[in-house]
């Protein structure tokens, strides 16, 4: 069975406009929008995509496995990062 992945324009555009609203929203609460994901986004991402599965055909528990452990280095780089940026203004 072979399911269509790619998604038509209408659903492009719908996908689009939801993106255009949520930047709006950042730009009015005092937030840039920004092309960098941080740590937040990651568990956002995760969480949908762990939402959003297919029942059928659940995450693989090693790609679920190699994600948290992605998820655990950019925590722990994130943490370095900022405690480097603290030592440098010393």
């Amino acid at each position: 069975m072979d399911i269509n992945t790619t998604m038509g324009a209408a659903e492009t555009l719908k996908v689009q406009n939801e993106v255009d609203t949520f930047n709006k929203s950042i730009l009015v609460n005092g937030r840039q929008p920004s092309h960098e994901l941080g740590k937040d986004d990651f568990l956002k991402l995760l969480m949908a995509q762990m939402t959003n599965q297919d029942p059928t055909n659940p995450l693989d528990n090693t790609e679920f496995i190699s994600q948290m452990a992605q998820f655990s280095s950019l925590e722990q780089m994130t943490n370095m990062s900022q405690n480097l940026e603290r030592l440098s203004h010393c």
